[in-house]
């Protein structure tokens, strides 16, 4: 997924099983987003970002990636070309389960902001696999 149709590419089992790269991370981590959120129990649409929320580096990362992603879509069409999809994939997971390792989301005292993170993410995550005709479970 990282690299441009033309080049070579020498296919290995392990990675392409692995949770930590390529396509089924992107999909794990899109599962995960659907599990914090089911878990949190809450209507996402009442949620509200913290007035006072200051985003840390990894929020930071993560919100810029989500925002970058019409961008990489325009680019894309621009260029016919969509591994720039795929690799914004691995980057935008990779950014999430980062999150999702180092903060607290459930029971956090930005929970709500965070879940509108988690939200975001996760819509992004599944959009983005959707170009890719790409499917993006709820449960892995």
């Amino acid at each position: 997924a990282k690299l441009s149709p033309e080049k070579h590419l020498t296919f290995k089992w392990d990675e392409a099983l692995s949770f930590e790269r390529g396509c089924a991370s992107i999909q794990y981590a899109h599962a995960r987003a659907c599990k914090l959120l089911n878990k949190s129990g809450k209507d996402l649409s009442s949620l509200k970002i913290d007035e006072n929320w200051t985003p840390n580096e990894t929020e930071q990362d993560l919100v810029r990636l989500i925002a970058k992603f019409p961008q990489v879509v325009e680019d894309c069409a621009n260029k016919k070309r969509v591994h720039n999809i795929t690799q914004y994939c691995q980057d935008l997971a990779g950014s999430f389960n980062k999150f999702y390792k180092s903060e607290q989301v459930i029971g956090s005292d930005l929970e709500d902001t965070r879940l509108i993170l988690v939200d975001k993410a996760k819509t992004t995550i599944k959009n983005a696999l959707d170009i890719l005709g790409v499917p993006a479970p709820e449960k892995m």
